[in-house]
């Protein structure tokens, strides 16, 4: 019999940070931190959800659960710390925290408050600043680490400050419905089928409402006065979330630039403590600007590039060469990266370590990294054009103007 307790006491979590060079006020660290799975449960996370058999669910969840309740706030105080010991070794203080939590593999669980609960406990490392973040439970992403392994639960925290840095957060609470219809019943609708029809009828005005929905939210964001980008996360998946940025990039002021990364429908935000609809779950998009830092933002999909290490290694590095070509032939300081789980998935290379080391080996083993593999990707550049859907890579680089 597995022993969860005996599992998860034993296992300690590991924590990255990393800093860059003191001479720009522009200033980034990164901790990262991961709850191990026991041995007895690491062929079943390598499994699709729909391999495992029902007692190897319920282990898998069962541990998840009392690894949530048991170390989610010694996993975020060790991340916070790690990242906090960076600043102070340069003599700065965060103005903005960013953060991902994951518990990939199950359905039913997240630990209740865990949005409240990270930021009292990352503020108890790096004092009252403004903290955002997004979270859940059968969530697609994975944190961006050296060491971390697919389906592991992991959370990623990134602080940032600036002599003029301003971030803010603006959310779109609840939870959204979905259908989907595949071919057949378009083509039995088509022939006068009456159930198939609605079924159509239902999917059209859902995706005109999330339209609309995703182009009112857009426009409560204000235009930015500073160099600056729109960070997009939280619940919406499966294509549906390429409706709603399209929404978005109508509504958004002309010029502005968003990258994004979506879990799941369920999955949760955190903004800055706002109250919102009574639940925790929704989108956030948070603004990150100033003028402290020059910026390089691109993302493409790898449809095209085979699905292999070959390929995966040669469209990593385009997307990298993109953001130092961005940055005028400078590698960044920082990067917030979103990549798709399906680009390990259809690999088989389902190592969040290996696309680490692909992104590190482009851009400088001391660049620091945050961001998570993710469900569903959003590029929209500064003239307008929306690149959305999943199996794509999405980067923001950070390159800190000396004095």
């Amino acid at each position: 019999m597995l022993d969860f307790r005996k599992s998860i006491l034993g296992v300690a979590a590991i924590a990255m940070g990393f800093s860059i060079h003191a001479e720009s006020s522009f200033f980034a660290a990164v901790g990262v931190s991961k709850r191990a799975l026991p041995a007895e449960l690491v062929e079943v996370s390598k499994q699709a959800d729909w391999q495992r058999k029902s007692e190897d669910k319920a282990k898998l969840t069962e541990f998840h659960k009392m690894a949530g309740e048991n170390s989610l706030e010694s996993m975020v105080k060790e991340a916070a710390d790690e990242m906090m010991s960076k600043f102070k070794s340069a003599g700065k203080t965060p103005k903005a925290l960013l953060f991902v939590e994951r518990i990939p593999g199950v359905t039913t669980f997240t630990v209740p408050d865990a949005g409240a609960k990270i930021a009292k406990t990352l503020m108890a490392s790096a004092g009252d600043v403004p903290v955002f973040g997004t979270g859940g439970a059968q969530s697609y992403g994975i944190a961006w680490g050296a060491e971390i392994k697919s389906e592991e639960p992991s959370f990623i925290v990134m602080g940032l400050t600036g002599s003029d840095l301003d971030v803010k957060g603006y959310v779109d609470g609840g939870k959204l419905d979905y259908i989907y219809n595949d071919k057949k019943t378009s083509d039995d609708a088509a022939a006068g089928d009456g159930k198939a029809k609605e079924k159509i009828d239902k999917e059209k005005s859902l995706r005109e409402m999330y339209l609309k929905k995703g182009e009112d939210f857009a426009r409560k964001i204000p235009k930015m006065e500073k160099p600056g980008f729109v960070l997009f996360m939280g619940a919406i998946h499966n294509n549906w979330h390429c409706t709603f940025a399209e929404g978005m990039a109508k509504g958004l002021s002309k010029g502005t630039v968003m990258i994004g990364g979506v879990g799941q429908w369920d999955d949760y935000v955190y903004c800055n403590g706002e109250k919102f609809d009574g639940s925790p779950v929704g989108r956030i998009a948070i603004t990150i600007q100033g003028s402290d830092f020059d910026l390089a933002i691109f993302g493409s999909s790898a449809e095209k590039v085979k699905y292999s290490r070959e390929g995966l290694q040669k469209h990593n590095a385009e997307v990298c060469g993109k953001i130092i070509e961005g940055l005028g032939g400078k590698k960044p300081d920082a990067v917030i990266a979103l990549s798709c789980v399906t680009r390990m998935r259809d690999s088989k290379i389902m190592d969040p370590a290996v696309m680490y080391e692909d992104v590190v080996k482009e851009l400088g083993e001391n660049v620091i990294l945050f961001g998570n593999f993710c469900g569903g990707e959003i590029y929209l550049d500064k003239d307008g054009m929306l690149d959305s859907g999943g199996d794509r890579l999405v980067i923001a680089g950070f390159k800190g103007k000396t004095k």
